[in-house]
């Protein structure tokens, strides 16, 4: 018997906690209403395996996966909650025992028995209980996407009695049903996604640039020259930590200084110098690509990459004095050009 979806709510709040910090959630509540719940079963030997009724109709879920583009998973719980339900006691003769309430529950991880009304006494027990199950075992790649999660993901209930104490003709028996003849009784189940938010890698402390021209200007040949720049990464105390996998440490004439680190908090930055041998002249030019990445937290199939492109650039000319102070045939030839421009100027000047 498959139920139809009364309630379906998504939303983004903060309930876990972290040691430092809260760390942001997607929250996902399904509930079902069943009209029809009515369970029981006897136990009427003493040492004998417990009695068990037959399961009620199955109730299936089925979520909507994590949206990576909101950051890393870092956590997977789900909650089942059963509302509106009661358990009796009934002891026949002088029998005593147990009686429970159970939920067979298969949430993307084998079926677990879990109870939600215990009795070891005659009586009735109602009211609103519920079960957490911590999935963080699963395999987390299925719930990371778009659409619906798919797998496996439903809860029959039953009740079973024990009856630990009595004679021949005693008894122990449970029943379960709905409080009231017009209250339904209500299955929920919430599934909630932990994440921290990406990496937010930048070659500035105030916004996001993922792209810097180091500019040396114009140098003299033969010297080596060296500039500062950092590496940050953005956002607050729930944003991921940062990851410098690849790059190149030299092109050409060029250093990048770069290192590779792990786990750079957000907030953090790392700061290195860019090197150029100046001994080539003219102008010259390099660009690293880096290859960034999300912190190894979580699970992997969330986590992003970034790349940043650090450009070099810089001149080289010569200023080496010329030998014993004597100008070159070159540089005489403009001084005796410059020289006889200024004689003519002033030959029409004075006509």
């Amino acid at each position: 018997m498959k139920l139809q979806p009364r309630l379906l709510v998504l939303a983004i709040g903060v309930v876990f906690a972290a040691p430092a910090f809260a760390s942001p959630v997607v929250r996902q509540t399904l509930s079902y209403d069943q009209f029809s719940f009515n369970l029981s079963a006897v136990d009427a030997s003493v040492g004998a395996a417990p009695e068990f009724s037959a399961p009620s109709a199955t109730t299936s879920f089925d979520f909507q996966r994590f949206d990576p583009t909101q950051g890393v998973l870092t956590g997977v719980r789900a909650e089942l909650a059963t509302r509106n339900a009661f358990l009796r006691q009934t002891n026949g003769g002088t029998g005593t025992g147990q009686t429970a309430l159970m939920a067979d529950w298969n949430a993307y991880a084998g079926t677990e028995r879990s109870p939600v009304f215990q009795r070891s006494t005659a009586g009735l027990t109602s009211g609103e209980v519920s079960v957490v199950r911590d999935l963080n075992a699963v395999d987390p790649s299925i719930f990371i996407g778009s659409g619906s999660v798919g797998a496996s993901n439903e809860v029959a209930y039953l009740v079973g009695a024990d009856m630990t104490q009595g004679a021949t003709g005693d008894s122990v028996r449970a029943l379960a049903g709905i409080q009231g003849d017009f209250v339904p009784l209500v299955i929920s189940q919430t599934l909630e996604y932990t994440y921290l938010e990406h990496a937010m890698p930048s070659f500035s402390a105030d916004r996001e640039e993922r792209s810097l021209t180091l500019d040396f200007g114009t140098v003299a040949l033969g010297g080596l020259f060296a500039l500062d720049f950092s590496l940050f990464n953005l956002g607050g105390a729930d944003t991921v930590g940062l990851d410098l996998d690849d790059f190149l440490p030299e092109i050409g004439s060029f250093e990048s200084g770069l290192a590779a680190f792990q786990g750079l908090d957000a907030g953090g930055s790392k700061r290195f110098t860019a090197r150029f041998q100046a001994d080539t002249l003219g102008a010259q030019e390099a660009l690293f690509r880096l290859t960034l990445s999300d912190e190894d937290v979580g699970a992997a199939a969330s986590r992003s990459n970034y790349t940043m492109d650090l450009r070099l650039v810089g001149t080289v000319i010569d200023n080496t004095p010329p030998p014993n102070g004597v100008p070159e045939p070159g540089m005489l030839a403009l001084l005796g050009i410059g020289l006889a421009g200024l004689g003519l100027r002033r030959r029409r000047v004075g006509a």
